[in-house]
């Protein structure tokens, strides 16, 4: 036996295990932050149940570990920027109401790394794996949406990091707070504004189709009442219309990025 290989391969071993002491990494869940960092829209975030304060359950899945929370919320968790990975799935939870939508974002010091898109209650829980390495500062939002945060109780479930370093929760003041969770609008069309408008019979009509996205911009507007009409290039609907009654007018904003529809409502008199 060559004595020399036996002891190179018994070094080699040796460094390999020593390493992977040092490599060695740790698994925290979300819930053994300290939560009381974070904020939330409506009630308190709560750690393993939802802000309700009943289990953790999206689609028909209850979930034993996560953080219950609701739409408008924030946590800002620091990081080592070491190799590791943050693992979840998101949803909206079951005790939410039946007209709850809400988006979950991932910020981090590099850029955005997960969008939901729009989820509503009873949709499927969306996975999240994102790898930390060169991560410092991490940022969990969850944004009501155009309509308001009524019933948007949002969960991040069998939610974990596992780092180097155990991560810490970070209180941000309202300055912060108010950057993060304002995100810069998408590139595609989208229409947000009112879905319901109206004035009185011959009295000026004056609406604009509030619509973020690329610009230029095109918009149409189908039946619209007598007397009203479109600018296609501003979205500005102006006249007067002098016949009583509710018109459903569809609308479509377009852009180098696709289109958009919606419906708004037009109430001519009816004490609107």
């Amino acid at each position: 036996m060559n004595t020399s290989k036996v002891l190179n391969w018994n070094i080699f071993l040796t460094l390999v295990l020593l390493w992977g002491c040092n490599s060695s990494s740790v698994v925290v869940g979300i819930d053994e932050l300290d939560i009381s960092a974070f904020t939330s829209g409506w009630g308190e975030n709560h750690r393993n149940l939802s802000v309700t304060g009943k289990p953790l359950s999206v689609a028909g899945t209850e979930y034993a570990q996560g953080l219950g929370s609701h739409a408008g919320s924030e946590g800002h968790i620091r990081l080592d920027g070491k190799k590791g990975r943050f693992t979840a799935s998101v949803g909206v939870d079951d005790a939410a109401g039946t007209k709850a939508s809400v988006v979950f974002y991932v910020f981090t010091n590099k850029g955005t790394a997960f969008n939901s898109g729009v989820m509503k209650k009873g949709d499927a829980a969306k996975p999240i794996d994102i790898n930390l390495k060169g991560i410092t500062d991490l940022y969990l939002v969850v944004d009501p949406t155009t309509d308001g945060n009524r019933d948007d109780h949002a969960d991040w479930v069998n939610a974990v990091f596992t780092v180097q370093t155990v991560p810490v929760a970070v209180k941000d003041t309202a300055e912060e707070q108010r950057y993060i969770l304002t995100p810069p609008p998408a590139p595609e069309p989208r229409i947000n504004g009112a879905k319901i408008t109206g004035a009185s019979p011959d009295k000026p009509f004056l609406f604009t189709i509030a619509t973020t996205g690329t610009r230029p911009m095109a918009f149409t507007a189908e039946n619209l009442p007598e007397g009203l009409s479109l600018n296609g290039e501003t979205g500005v609907i102006t006249g007067s219309c002098s016949r009583t009654g509710s018109y459903m007018v569809p609308l479509t904003a377009s852009n180098s990025t696709g289109t958009c529809h919606d419906t708004l409502e037009i109430v001519i008199g009816g004490g609107l």
